[in-house]
């Protein structure tokens, strides 16, 4: 539906840009220390990138947790669980796993 449409799409763009903005925190953050390698252990720097990403999900978690709020109020549970398998299936085939299956 149209209105549905109107109320998603901006959250749903909301949403890939604060994702986006995480992810390139990270990426920004990743550089630095790469340039700082050579003068930490390398179990320093492998526990530096370690908590670079498990914060990434854990932001990434955070975020895809507040908007789901705010989709359920923009879409029926039916339309918002098929975005989801289907958010899912692209991600599937992006990483070269195969199809998910309903």
């Amino acid at each position: 539906m149209p209105e549905e449409a109107q109320v998603f799409w901006p959250l749903y763009n909301a949403r890939e840009a604060e994702l986006q903005k995480a992810r390139q925190n990270v990426r920004e953050r990743l550089a630095a220390l790469r340039e700082r390698k050579s003068v930490m252990s390398a179990e320093a720097y492998a526990d530096s990138v370690s908590q670079l990403y498990l914060g990434l999900w854990q932001r990434e978690a955070e975020v895809r947790r507040s908007y789901h709020e705010r989709f359920k109020k923009a879409l029926p549970p039916e339309k918002l669980a098929r975005f989801y398998l289907a958010e899912l299936r692209l991600l599937r085939r992006a990483l070269g796993e195969g199809d998910l299956r309903e």
